[in-house]
């Protein structure tokens, strides 16, 4: 069964939490999240989700692009 939008959501929120980064800091629509998101070539936050969906990009490895990155 395919994970749904929120799924993704709750998923990747986790591995923020586990990073060490407060997931409310990167809302969608939020400066930090718009900077992150064009940092690692995303133009949105569904092309972000799309990828973990089909399993470009796990969300554990998302979680530490984007802790690399705030750092």
């Amino acid at each position: 069964m395919a994970k749904t939008y929120n799924d993704l959501y709750m998923d990747l929120r986790q591995e923020l939490r586990r990073a060490g980064i407060n997931p409310t800091s990167l809302q969608p629509g939020s400066d930090l999240m718009q900077l992150l998101l064009k940092r690692n070539g995303f133009d949105t936050v569904e092309d972000l989700y799309a990828t973990i969906g089909y399993g470009g990009l796990t969300s554990t490895r998302a979680a530490n692009r984007f802790k690399d990155e705030a750092a």
